[in-house]
């Protein structure tokens, strides 16, 4: 099903506050943003390895773990290189205490989750990877074994899949209702999915065969992105069992990783009659059946040096119960890794 949706030049009237990371994932209701911060190019064209980061937003900072109880700076969990450390780190949810969920790769001690809460760093070691953390300190995320998996309160629960061998789950609401993705039987393709607390249910797609859910509102809204029949990848909205392609004036490729309660919905497309290279995505905003385009909100040029050129999006676009929406931006060479500078800005929108 197609939404009546066009491109507006119609800007919203936000403030801008530039984040120094890296790379961003989430947003939680105090303005804190958990991404990674990334080394500086190496002139030897060794790729060093990302950071965990993230800020606090307008809430104070967490206190963070006690001295020699930090698992990422432990020698033994990820030791040091010329270029850095062995293991790479993204913090991958933060919620609205300001926790946040990190997912590592490449331990040798094989440390792959850790949740940052008040005065701790509690290891996951149930989980590969993580997404998303929740206010009741619930972790959705990846099972070793490749499934779609909930962690609260030291249990874990494999949501299983669509009949085929991995899914993940990508997001959850207030409710602990989790969206993702999983294979369909055959492994040839995956679906969106919306956990129901007692099995998957598989949101189908706009005609392309595959699809894949990022986030849920507290109404259980979802939203994410879906091919449709010529191969061309849209947002979509879930709702009232119906899948509704909300990017269908925007170009050849959209996706909707972000919605809150006010049922505002923001992601990434690419303009009509420019290239889906990676250097033409812009941020968007979906309100009333209207596609905003953010680009020259997000990328103001007092947030970067003149005569740059900048591209979007390292990370996930995001929003919060209070319309702040952010987005991660590049200069530089978006082909190669590590060889650009990249920031996070969140839009606030006036009160």
């Amino acid at each position: 099903m197609t939404a009546d949706a066009s491109v507006s030049v119609v800007l919203p009237a936000y403030t801008i506050t530039k984040v120094s990371l890296y790379g961003v994932n989430a947003l939680n209701e105090s303005g804190g943003v958990a991404g990674w911060f990334g080394t500086p190019p190496s002139p030897s064209g060794i790729t060093p390895n990302d950071t965990a980061a993230w800020t606090s937003g307008d809430a104070p900072p967490l206190a963070p773990p006690p001295p020699g109880q930090d698992p990422l700076l432990s020698p033994s969990n990820c030791p040091s290189g010329p270029y850095g450390t062995v293991c790479a780190s993204h913090a991958s949810g933060i919620n609205s205490a300001g926790e946040v969920v990190v997912s590592v790769t490449g331990s040798p001690a094989g440390l792959t989750v850790i949740h940052y809460g008040p005065g701790s760093a509690t290891i996951i070691p149930e989980l590969l990877s993580a997404t998303a953390i929740g206010d009741t300190d619930t972790v959705v995320g990846q099972t070793l074994t490749r499934h779609a998996g909930v962690f609260a309160s030291g249990l874990l629960v494999d949501l299983g899949t669509l009949g085929g061998a991995t899914s993940v789950a990508n997001g959850l609401n207030a409710a602990g209702r989790v969206v993702g993705s999983a294979m369909l039987a055959g492994d040839m393709a995956t679906h969106a999915f919306l956990d129901d607390g007692g099995a998957l249910i598989d949101l189908g797609e706009l005609g392309g065969g595959t699809s894949a859910a990022w986030a849920v509102n507290d109404s259980g809204v979802v939203v994410g992105e879906s091919t449709i029949s010529n191969g061309e990848t849209h947002a979509f909205r879930y709702a009232d069992d119906q899948m509704v392609d909300i990017g269908a004036s925007s170009g050849t490729f959209s996706s909707a990783t972000g919605i809150n309660n006010a049922g505002l919905i923001v992601g990434t497309f690419v303009p009509p009659n420019s290239p889906n290279d990676g250097r033409h995505t812009h941020p968007f905003l979906y309100s009333n059946a209207t596609m905003f385009d953010l680009w020259e909100i997000a990328a103001r040029p007092e947030t970067y040096p003149a005569g740059e050129a900048v591209w979007c999006c390292n990370g996930f676009v995001r929003i919060n119960n209070h319309g702040q929406i952010l987005v991660a931006l590049c200069d530089g060479d978006s082909a190669l890794y590590h060889t650009s500078d990249c920031w996070g800005v969140v839009l606030t929108p006036p009160e």
